[in-house]
């Protein structure tokens, strides 16, 4: 065994799990697309919205940031439905289904569809406008902040996220977030520093392995 195999066994011993070694082409999580809204952007991106990635989108005020979310959500919810529809129909299709195929058919029978969640922290969506961008409002998760703060609001998406059936989460908008600091300083007259500087750095250092891992995408 060469010094190298000696330090991967090693190392892979120590966090009682293989983190390092080579992968059959089977093992990696590939990456889905989620229909661009427009076709600029399609052009722009040589192709559909990759899944499993987070996406910021920037702008002027009223400049159609949330608009151009509402397409996405509208057409990630059709995405997932065609693919939940077309892996049920695939593991049905079977004469005889492994344990693994068994418990994966029960799993997404349960679950449905991968679902979109909207954290609304603007509390500016409009149902009728999102209809018309092709949003299925009656299928869709929103998070209505009451006088939550950023820390409890960026937690409350790895939580969803960490239930593998999200399939797309939107924050709207990372500038209207107020951080617990701010939120507990009753002066406005005292200074508080970072404002969401720092949970947000925490927040995408957690969200990024996740996203592979849940099989999800995030648009802030």
């Amino acid at each position: 065994m060469s010094r190298l195999d000696e330090a991967i066994k090693k190392i892979n011993k120590k966090f009682k799990c293989e983190i390092i070694g080579t992968r059959e082409i089977s093992s990696f999580n590939v990456k889905d697309y989620i229909p661009w809204p427009t076709p600029a952007l399609y052009y722009l991106y040589h192709g559909n919205m990759p899944t499993q990635t987070l996406w910021e989108i920037s702008g002027e005020f009223s400049s159609g940031k949330s608009s151009l979310c509402y397409g996405i959500v509208g057409n990630a919810q059709k995405q997932f439905k065609k693919n939940w529809d077309e892996e049920v129909a695939k593991l049905q299709a079977k004469e005889k289904l492994t344990n693994d195929e068994k418990t994966r058919l029960a799993t997404i029978l349960d679950s449905g569809p991968k679902k979109c969640v909207y954290l609304d922290a603007e509390h500016s969506s409009d149902p009728v406008w999102m209809k018309k961008n092709g949003v299925d409002v009656d299928n869709i998760i929103f998070i209505y902040p009451q006088a939550e703060s950023a820390e409890s609001l960026l937690q409350t998406t790895l939580d969803l996220i960490e239930t593998c059936e999200v399939g797309l989460l939107v924050i709207d908008s990372l500038a209207t977030m107020v951080s617990s600091q701010m939120y507990n300083n009753n002066d406005l007259e005292k200074k508080s520093y970072c404002g969401i500087s720092k949970p947000l750095t925490e927040w995408t250092a957690k969200v990024l392995p996740m996203l592979s891992k849940c099989d999800c995408t995030v648009v802030c």
